[in-house]
């Protein structure tokens, strides 16, 4: 058992000495990533329940992990208070602006979200509130024309339920495929 061991070790060491940070080569996968995550800042291993309870903040340097907006929400909200509204609204393609509608497509699998925001009503301490929480994990949260409809009606909601409202805005900016569009989003949701 220890030579089977050792072998191992004489096979990582050499495929580590020709590794460099900027490969494409990894490491094999020995603990799936639902156990243990790497962090981005300082490459410390922790244990994804720790990383959980700490509300994925690495507890040896301070980095910040990105969080999905359906985590957000969880760590935002009461248990069970959050109601979305316009969950099944995506964009379709309406310019013929190549791969745009499998890149979509993609995201969609990806995150299980049918476009970069979630929005609804939910309850902080028993208090009611309408929430936008943008995911990045979506196309950098980019802003597109479903997106800013759907930050609207959340923003028109609010104001006409005279409610509090919360966005939480993680957009990397207008969404170059919908072109002057997804630009009008930013005016219209200001």
């Amino acid at each position: 058992m220890e030579n089977l061991f050792k072998k191992r070790q004489e096979r990582l060491s050499i495929f580590q000495r020709f590794r460099k940070k900027e490969d494409d080569l990894t490491v094999p996968k020995e603990v799936p990533d639902n156990v243990i995550k790497q962090c981005e800042s300082c490459d410390e291993k922790v244990v994804y329940r720790e990383l959980i309870k700490n509300s994925y903040v690495c507890p040896v340097c301070g980095h910040h992990f990105k969080i999905s907006a359906r985590e957000r929400l969880r760590q935002l909200l009461d248990d069970r208070s959050f109601k979305e509204f316009d969950r099944y609204a995506k964009t379709e393609q309406e310019d013929d602006f190549p791969g745009y509608t499998e890149k979509l497509e993609q995201y969609r699998k990806q995150t299980g979200l049918n476009e970069a925001v979630v929005c609804g009503v939910g309850t902080i301490n028993k208090h009611k509130l309408v929430v936008a929480v943008m995911d990045s994990n979506f196309m950098m949260a980019s802003m597109g024309h479903v997106v800013g409809d759907k930050i609207t009606r959340a923003i028109e909601f609010a104001t006409r339920k005279k409610l509090p409202l919360l966005i939480c805005c993680a957009s990397g900016g207008a969404r170059m495929q919908e072109g002057i569009i997804s630009l009008m989003q930013m005016a219209k949701t200001s």
